[in-house]
């Protein structure tokens, strides 16, 4: 059958070539989704949504506490004051829990947060099961050593006394009792210490430095070795603040002979830190005391070396 015959199929070219059509979103939105925090409730104490979440469109230039109040409003929330609710990664791996301007660049295509409430409530949240334990004070101890490291819990934790209330802790001696409370206070202090520009080592009272140096030197009641290794990176971290006094603190408190005994542990973290610290305070030493710390290192290289 010919083209031209009745019942042939005719076919017509474009006469221009079809544009590519770009479907993807400006770089400056993305869209995802935004889940409610089950826990919700034991930060505010309101009576939340059971569970809930919506898509959201966001614009990179969209003020982030604008945003939070929209989803806040879509998800039904009450609307009380300024700085209840936040956004955080539910992936823990991102660069820090709670979303902020800072880290908002690592929001993703097809990302998922969750509405929690503010870095704030959780601050408050924390130092009062901390100061008021109803429960097992591990478990609280844990959950705060996994938002330490997280700059905006930190700067409000700190802002409404909840570092020195683990120094406090520390120097009076309030959990002594349990080695294993003792070891999560100084694991979470050692994080939230890290935060640059909210408190420094050498701002610390000479009564915890004392406390600190009695896990070393054998004058605590009980020895563990997670609580040694956090203990002897306080001390080589006090030592190396640039702070003259508290140099010459630690010197007197942490005698470099104390630190040979933790040598014959088995721990390798043990026996990182002390040599670590070994080293610092040989740095640090007058002329004198070095010379007789080398005759020590010499006595235990010989040691080393008959076993």
């Amino acid at each position: 059958m010919g083209p031209d015959q009745p019942g042939a199929a005719h076919f017509h070219t474009a006469s221009k070539p079809l544009k590519e059509v770009d479907i993807r979103l400006p770089e400056n939105l993305v869209k995802g989704a935004v889940k409610l925090d089950p826990n919700l409730k034991k930060y505010l104490g309101d009576e939340f949504p059971a569970e809930s979440n919506t898509n959201v469109t966001w614009a990179y230039n969209e003020v982030l506490t604008d945003l939070i109040t929209r989803l806040s409003i879509e998800l039904k929330l009450p609307q009380s004051e300024r700085n209840t609710y936040a956004l955080k990664f539910e992936d823990r791996g991102n660069d820090g829990v709670f979303l902020t301007k800072e880290n908002r660049n690592l929001v993703p295509q097809g990302f998922i947060l969750i509405l929690t409430a503010s870095p704030e409530r959780y601050a408050h949240n924390f130092l009062a099961r901390l100061r008021n334990p109803s429960g097992d004070l591990r478990t609280t101890l844990a959950e705060l050593i996994a938002l330490c490291g997280d700059i905006s819990f930190a700067t409000q934790f700190m802002r409404i006394g909840g570092y020195d209330y683990i120094f406090e802790v520390i120097e009076k001696g309030l959990c002594t009792d349990s080695v294993s409370c003792q070891s999560r206070f100084l694991q979470a202090l050692l994080m939230l210490m890290d935060h640059t520009g909210l408190m420094y080592w050498s701002q610390v009272s000479d009564e915890f430095v004392s406390k600190i140096a009695e896990n070393i030197t054998g004058r605590a009641k009980q020895e563990d070795n997670t609580l040694l290794v956090s203990s002897l990176n306080i001390i080589d971290l006090i030592l190396n603040s640039k702070n003259e006094g508290k140099m010459n603190l630690v010197l007197r408190e942490v005698p470099f002979e104390s630190l040979i005994r933790h040598l014959e542990k088995s721990d390798e973290r043990v026996i990182l830190n002390v040599l670590t610290l070994m080293n610092s305070l040989y740095s640090k030493a007058r002329d004198h005391v070095k010379n007789d710390i080398i005759e020590v290192r010499v006595l235990i290289f010989i040691q080393v070396k008959k076993s």
